[in-house]
Parts: structure tokens; sequence; C-alpha cells
């Protein structure tokens, strides 16, 4: 997939005439306020942030078509560089797109135009809807999630965040893995690699003795996001994040309520989330696990 990429000498951040029609669901406050053009897109309200970045729902000015841009800083240079380099080679599916990159000089950010998925993501989902308690529309969406991160793994690329946040649904409920910050283009981690979301994060990986496999890393994290999806809440909690991490990596998993799902379905998270990644199923053995065979 060609990626376009281009050099703006200046933005105009003047007010913009308001598009014809607003996006059905989409329009809030903040749609009639803070628009501005970057090139040929009206940049209209915050769909999402984080740390150091920050994603507004855009409008193509000529197409009306809708995006998503990602707005970043260009001081974490080597970040945006990283992130800009996976994306690019990446065309699947169940992994979102880039189609292009707007190099800011002038205010010094760099602008991802990505592709815009109307059905939001996966945490957010359960936190209005609740959890997914039908076990098909589940395995649906961790083979959908699966298929993704298989492709990223056969490119040599982790992950290094899986979470439901980072797994966007379309509005024909394609879901998509998204955000590659922190991804890295390697197998093996550093045992003082710390990124990634605490409750998602593989005991491994707060472990900090030894270098470990990342694959098996972003495998623990699908089990937990797949807990989170069926059950409502993270696997392990804590106190604080200290407490977390020790809960991570000493606290048997358990699974809550009376109706805690089928034996397979809990065999299966029970598989991804092994403490030992050695004995941890690995993704091409998950994949063959009875819970996804949809006879079981």
């Amino acid at each position: 997939m060609k990626v376009y990429s281009s050099k703006t000498i200046s933005v105009d951040r003047r007010h913009v005439a308001l598009p014809t029609t607003k996006p059905d669901g989409l329009a809030s406050g903040d749609f009639l306020r803070f628009r501005y053009i970057v090139n040929d897109y009206i940049l209209m309200q915050k769909i999402g942030s984080g740390g150091h970045s920050e994603v507004r729902l855009s409008k193509n000015k000529a197409t009306n078509a809708l995006f998503a841009v990602k707005i970043m800083q260009k001081g974490r240079h080597q970040m945006i560089q990283q992130e800009i380099a996976i994306l690019t080679k990446l065309s699947h599916p169940n992994v979102i797109k880039l189609y292009e990159v707007i190099d800011d000089q002038r205010v010094d950010k760099v602008y991802l135009v990505l592709e815009f998925l109307k059905g939001g993501d996966l945490m957010r989902i359960v936190e209005s809807e609740g959890p997914y308690k039908e076990e098909v529309q589940l395995r649906g969406i961790l083979l959908q999630v699966m298929s993704g991160l298989h492709y990223l793994h056969d490119n040599n690329i982790l992950q290094n965040d899986l979470k439901p946040s980072n797994l966007l649904v379309s509005d024909a409920g394609v879901v998509k893995i998204s955000d590659f910050g922190i991804s890295t283009i390697c197998r093996i981690r550093r045992s003082d690699d710390h990124s990634g979301t605490p409750a998602f994060m593989a005991p491994e990986v707060i472990e900090g003795d030894a270098a470990f496999d990342g694959r098996q890393a972003d495998v623990y994290s699908l089990g937990a996001t797949c807990f989170y999806l069926r059950f409502g809440r993270p696997p392990f909690v804590g106190r604080n994040v200290s407490d977390l991490y020790l809960q991570i990596k000493t606290a048997r998993l358990c699974f809550p309520g009376d109706e805690n799902g089928s034996e397979s379905l809990r065999d299966f998270i029970s598989g991804l989330m092994t403490k030992d990644p050695l004995h941890r199923l690995c993704l091409k053995d998950a994949l063959k696990h009875r819970w996804l065979d949809f006879m079981s």
C-alpha cells in the first residue's frame, strides 16, 4: 500500500465553514469549535487522545470522506518515525490503514491520516453496552484480532499494547488493530521495556530479569483482552500499580460470577494467559483451539 507523504509550509488555522452535513451521531460541541484546515482536510472534534498525541475526526474537503487524523508533536521524532515505518508496510483487513503523512514544519507537527472506524473502540462499546455474553459474537471478534495479530507477527512486528481500546470497529463490524505508537519491528524485547498498559501487560514484561519473546507477550495481552470483552473487567485489579503488578505476576486467574462462560472458553483464556511464556499457547496453536471451532 502506497502512502502519500507531503510537507506543508503553513497551516490555515482560521475557522472554516461547516460541512453541509454533520456526521450522523458524531457531532458534539467540539464540532462547532476549533476547526482548522490541514491541506485537504477539515479537522473537527477530538475523538481520542494519548500521552503525546490526539486524534481528530476529519473530513476531506473535496470528497466529504471521513478520516481519523492523528496529530503528534515532532519532539518525539524517533517514536513518530517508528510508527510511520510500521504503518506504511502494513496492509491487512484487520489492521488500521494509513493513507497519508503530512509533515507541518512550521508548527513542528506530523499528521497521520488514518481510516475512520465509526463503531469506536471495543473498550467503549463494553462500557456502554456491557460485555459480550454471546460466545459466537465474541469468537467472531477474537478471530479477527488473531488474524491481524498473526499478520503482524509474520511481518516481524510486535504490537506491544494490545488492549480493547486499541481495537476499533467499523460500522460493518470489522475489527481492526490500531495504535502502533509503541510497536516495534523485532521479536525479542528488552527486560527493561515496560511499554504497554498495566492491566493487559504480561508477567514477563514487568518482571525485568531477562529478555523475552514479545510475540508471547502479545498473546498474553490477547487473552487479557478476551477476558475483558467477556466479563467487562480486566483479569487482575490492584489497589495501585505496584499491587496490580504483583497480582499479574503471582495471583491465580479466576473467572467471575456464576455465568462464567463455557469450559472451552475458560481453557482458551487460561492458555493465552499462562504466566510462564514457555508454557503459554503460541498464536499458531491458539488458532487451533477447540473454542474457535464453531461446531464445539
